[in-house]
């Protein structure tokens, strides 16, 4: 973990997610705090224990923590637009995220965010810890849970869409071991087209077991579909840029269709989402809301970080 720090400039600001998983953690810890500016520190306090945010911002430099409320995304927003505009005012040129435990919605905001102030800053790098395991280490792939129900689905603020009354609409969902939250999905937008992803090259390779049984149970939940016209397709779960290609893929077979995009998978995956929205302005992206998450035992860290800068890439410069 600490041969990261090669890979991070001086001066930076930190920006990162205290939660109940465990790997919200490991960045924070093996960063070299002598390369910090200043640092936040999300977190909502019905997921996460004040004990968690002290250990991560007691070791942080110049450290604020944000509480912010997962119910209230405008509230999300209006805390990390001020966040940034603050870092710009002080004169900071890179970013650094730990994106592992932020939520797909947090993520997708930040983001779209941070693409406003793209010319900016020099680096905007983004890390994410992958998962050794998911639902437990020693329970089996069938009784392993992440969350539990579905209280509603929204779209993502900054992600709107253009939905033609005229046009078919596809969900493309990416795939992940969630099936009710997928399920509630179709019965809201009832959709004339199903594209559902399956995760293919996992962060961890002691994940294929339970990706693989969990791609056979979600081929047994398509067939209640099946007069919906509903398709497979696979995806990478750690190359943002083979999965922005396999979202296009999919895109590009009925271009004049209405694409409402869901991201499920890691938080790697939903960057490409976050790509293929930028360039196509006309996809909405949403975000299922889960009744209850596996706090016992949503996942353990790996040990393997993956760095990605955004201001790599034209996907998001452009």
């Amino acid at each position: 973990m600490a041969s990261i720090n090669h890979r991070i400039p001086d001066n930076i600001a930190f920006f990162c997610c205290a939660s109940f998983e465990k790997r919200c953690k490991n960045i924070s810890f093996a960063l070299n705090e002598s390369k910090v500016k200043y640092a936040y520190v999300f977190y909502d306090c019905a997921y996460t224990s004040s004990a968690v945010v002290s250990e991560i911002s007691g070791r942080l430099p110049n450290c604020e923590t944000k509480q912010v409320d997962m119910k209230n995304p405008i509230e999300v927003a209006d805390i990390f637009a001020k966040v940034v505009e603050k870092i710009q005012n002080n004169k900071i040129e890179n970013i650094v995220i730990d994106i592992t435990t932020f939520t797909h919605e947090w993520l997708l905001i930040l983001l779209k965010i941070l693409r406003s102030y793209k010319n900016t800053f020099k680096q905007i790098l983004c890390m994410y810890t992958g998962a050794e395991s998911y639902g437990g280490t020693a329970v089996p792939p069938e009784q392993k849970w992440l969350s539990k129900g579905c209280k509603d689905v929204r779209n993502i603020l900054g992600y709107p869409g253009i939905l033609r009354p005229s046009e078919k609409i596809c969900l493309i969902l990416l795939a992940g071991f969630e099936m009710e939250r997928a399920t509630r999905l179709i019965e809201l937008i009832e959709p004339d087209r199903i594209a559902i992803g399956h995760g293919i090259d996992p962060t961890n390779a002691k994940l294929k077991n339970t990706m693989d049984f969990f791609v056979k149970k979600f081929n047994e939940w398509k067939d209640e579909y099946r007069n919906r016209n509903c398709e497979n397709f696979e995806f990478s779960c750690k190359n943002i840029f083979s999965a922005v290609k396999a979202i296009e893929d999919i895109i590009i077979k009925k271009p004049n269709d209405n694409y409402i995009l869901v991201p499920l998978n890691t938080k790697l995956s939903t960057i490409a989402s976050a790509l293929v929205a930028f360039q196509n302005p006309k996809i909405q992206l949403c975000y299922s809301i889960p009744e209850e998450y596996n706090i016992e035992n949503y996942s353990t860290p790996g040990n393997k970080i993956t760095v990605f800068n955004l201001n790599d890439t034209e996907l998001f410069t452009k």
